[in-house]
């Protein structure tokens, strides 16, 4: 069976103000198979954000190859990159920054079907509001705007919108820092780092790393 994500030798180098560059992430190789979770864990500033980021991609690695369902992104023209995102849907850290203020969060959850052409007038309302429903969110909620909502609640509109359609690989960059969200109706697991200062009920002062893992239920 092909795998979803298949990343081989990965590496992104930045440039810095120095002569040596700034190794963000130097060899990295990992799959992901259809239907399975992959929890990518470490310190702050280890690479875990660019590793999610060329996974979808919107950084070019230095070197390696990245395939979403067999199709090398490492190098792809805009026209390859567009077909593939398709398939490939990012949920960011910070919701704030992933939202447009200026646009309804019904807007927002709907402008990837719009932009597609897989729906508009009724149909593309229709499932908005399922979309809002399935995050755990009251469709009425669709002709708000992002400052009237919680972080917690920006999370699981952008959350909403990525899975607006339906794809096939789910990149998701620390989507549960704002709130322990969960679904009643279908479950996965998803991993987030957490510290002792976060009161982390896991971490205790004898803890000798600075960072432990904890499993969070939520939208697959």
């Amino acid at each position: 069976m092909m795998d979803t994500l298949q990343i081989t030798d990965l590496k992104v180098h930045f440039r810095s103000g120095g002569s040596a560059p700034i190794r963000a992430v130097d060899g990295l190789t990992l799959s992901i198979g259809p239907r399975e979770t992959v929890g990518l864990v470490g310190e702050s500033g280890c690479g875990k954000s660019t590793v999610s980021n060329a996974s979808v991609g919107l950084i070019a690695p230095t070197s390696g190859s990245v395939r979403v369902l067999d199709t090398e992104l490492a190098g792809a023209d805009a026209k390859t990159l567009r077909t593939i995102r398709a398939h490939a849907q990012m949920v960011f850290q910070e919701p704030a920054t992933s939202l447009n203020p200026r646009m309804t969060v019904g807007a927002a959850i709907g402008e990837p079907l719009l932009v597609r052409k897989l729906a508009r007038g009724v149909a593309l309302r229709t499932r908005v509001a399922e979309l809002l429903e399935e995050v755990g969110l009251r469709p009425e909620y669709a002709t708000r705007y992002p400052h009237q909502f919680s972080g917690g609640q920006r999370q699981r509109i952008v959350i909403a919108r990525a899975l607006a359609l339906r794809p096939a690989l789910l990149v998701c960059d620390e989507p549960f820092q704002h709130s322990m969200f969960r679904s009643g109706r279908r479950s996965s697991t998803f991993w987030s780092n957490c510290s002792r200062a976060m009161g982390c009920p896991r971490c205790s002062l004898a803890t000798i790393l600075p960072w432990c893992v904890t499993c969070v239920t939520a939208w697959p």
